[in-house]
């Protein structure tokens, strides 16, 4: 029973071996947040 399954088994991080791997390129994405105009792809300020 997949439902009882789920809430049974512990939450895991998956390990290098079972990740998937990373985008040779990044996504394209907007420059600044629309809502709060900070970059989104950095740098970041601290905190």
């Amino acid at each position: 029973m997949f439902l009882i399954d789920m809430f049974n088994k512990k939450m895991t991080m998956p390990t290098a071996e079972t990740a998937l791997p990373g985008r040779a390129e990044p996504l394209a994405t907007a420059e600044t947040h629309f809502v709060s105009g900070r970059s989104l792809k950095g740098p970041y300020p601290k905190g």
